[in-house]
């Protein structure tokens, strides 16, 4: 049997293109140079793994915004069976909000991580990652965030920047 072959340049052109699904990897830039990525986690593998993404990229601050509202699961225990280890001794700001953003704070924690904060209310959270990263041009911060907390924050850098595009859910 012949194997056709592959035109590796094409595929790498054709996948570095492609913009991901809303909330899932989304950079968001700001007009003070400031570029947020949100990040749709909604079980430990998920979080685990979207976790590797500070070993892409080095992020000054990580958000973690945890909400319990139906659409993302009343019990909120998964979150002792992620592995936060990674961002133990870190130097990055880590901040935490979300209706249950005191939980993640106890659960990073028990991980040894340091906690910079927590903001109940997602206004507060975007307002505090933010004011986190500073003004200055090529700060990065990342968000990890459950559906309903991802949706609210989404609509919070509608303010911020003309990237956020308008979902339909």
């Amino acid at each position: 049997a012949v194997v056709p072959s592959a035109d590796q340049v094409a595929a790498e052109k054709a996948v570095s293109g492609l913009q991901p699904a809303f909330g899932r990897g989304e950079t968001i830039a700001l007009k003070d140079g400031l570029t947020v990525t949100i990040q749709l986690v909604k079980n430990p593998g998920g979080f685990t793994h979207a976790m590797r993404l500070l070993e892409l990229k080095n992020y000054d601050v990580v958000g973690m915004a945890i909400n319990d509202d139906y659409a993302d699961g009343r019990d909120v225990s998964w979150l002792w069976d992620v592995d936060f280890a990674a961002l133990e001794n870190s130097n990055k700001t880590i901040l935490c909000g979300g209706t249950r953003g005191n939980d993640m704070a106890v659960r990073l924690k028990y991980d040894m991580v340091k906690n910079n904060g927590v903001e109940l209310g997602l206004a507060e959270f975007v307002n505090a990652v933010n004011d986190a990263a500073g003004k200055a041009p090529g700060k990065t911060a990342i968000i990890y965030c459950t559906y309903t907390a991802m949706l609210k924050i989404r609509a919070e850098y509608k303010k911020y920047s003309k990237d956020v595009y308008e979902v339909a859910v």
